[in-house]
C-alpha cells in the first residue's frame, strides 16, 4: 500500500512541477475567494505573529517542522501501541484525506502564499529546521487543502477519542490551531488552506466512523463465512 501511495504522490508532484503556470492561476482564484471573504489577510498577519519578534518567527517555524511529522510518529506510535481502536479509526481518516488531497493536488496545484511577491517570506529557511520548500520529496504546490493542519487535527481528535475521562482532551485541540496559525506565519499557506484542510480531515474522520460501523458490517456480510465442518462441536 504505501510504495503504491508514494508513487502516486511522486506522478502528482511531477504533474505538478510541470504546470507552474496554472498553478499561478490557480492562486490567483484563490487570492480572488480570500478577497470576496475579507480574509486576504496573510502579510498583516505575518508581519504581526512571526517578523515583528524574531523570537517569535523562531517559535512558529519549529511549530510548523517539529509539530508536524515529528509529532504525528510519536503519536501515531502511542495509539497503535495503547490505542489501538482510536488508532485504526485515525489511520482510516488519514488514508480517506491523503487519497483526495492527492486529487485535489494533481487537479487544482497552487503557489504557495510566499511565491506571490508582495511582501510575505518564507520564514523557515532563517531557523535550525528542516527547510522543504525545495526537496524533491515535497509537492512544492500543494498548499490547498493543508493537510499540515488537517492531519494535526486527526492527531488531535485521535488522542481525544483515547481519553474519553479526561476534561483535559478539550485541549488537544489547540494542536491545529497552533499549526494553522504557524501555517500562515512562515509564508507557506494561505489562510483559507487550513480551514479546508480541517474541513477534510472532518470528512475524512465520518467516513472512518462510518467505515467502523455500517461499512465495517456490509464487508463482514459480503465476505465468505468460514464453513463448519457437520461433525463439529458433536459429543
Amino acid at each position: 500500500m504505501m510504495p503504491l501511495i508514494y508513487l502516486l504522490y511522486f506522478l502528482v508532484r511531477a504533474q505538478a512541477v510541470g504546470n507552474t503556470s496554472e498553478a499561478f492561476r490557480n492562486a490567483d482564484h484563490v487570492i480572488s475567494v480570500e478577497k470576496w471573504l475579507g480574509i486576504f489577510e496573510e502579510l498583516e498577519f505575518q508581519n504581526t505573529m512571526s517578523l515583528s519578534h524574531e523570537w517569535l518567527l523562531h517559535l512558529w517555524n519549529i511549530v510548523w517542522f517539529y509539530g508536524h511529522w515529528p509529532l504525528i510518529i510519536v503519536c501515531a506510535l502511542w495509539l497503535f501501541v495503547k490505542r489501538a481502536e482510536a488508532y485504526t479509526l485515525t489511520r482510516n481518516a488519514f488514508l480517506v484525506t491523503g487519497a483526495i488531497a492527492l486529487v485535489i493536488y494533481a487537479l487544482f496545484p497552487v503557489v504557495p502564499r510566499h511565491y506571490i511577491h508582495d511582501g510575505v517570506v518564507y520564514t523557515l529557511t532563517t531557523s535550525y529546521v528542516m527547510n522543504s520548500d525545495q526537496s524533491t520529496f515535497v509537492n512544492p504546490f500543494a498548499p490547498l487543502p493543508s493537510m499540515h493542519v488537517g492531519w494535526n487535527f486527526l492527531i488531535a481528535a485521535g488522542l481525544f477519542l483515547a481519553f474519553p475521562g479526561s476534561r483535559l482532551r478539550y485541549l488537544l485541540f489547540l494542536l491545529p490551531i497552533l499549526t494553522w496559525v504557524s501555517t500562515v506565519a512562515t509564508g507557506s499557506h494561505y489562510i483559507i488552506d487550513g480551514f479546508a484542510g480541517i474541513c477534510l480531515a472532518l470528512f475524512g474522520l465520518l467516513v472512518a466512523v462510518w467505515f467502523k460501523g455500517s461499512g465495517g458490517l456490509m464487508m463482514r456480510r459480503l465476505l465468505p463465512r468460514p464453513v463448519r465442518s457437520r461433525g463439529a462441536g458433536a459429543s
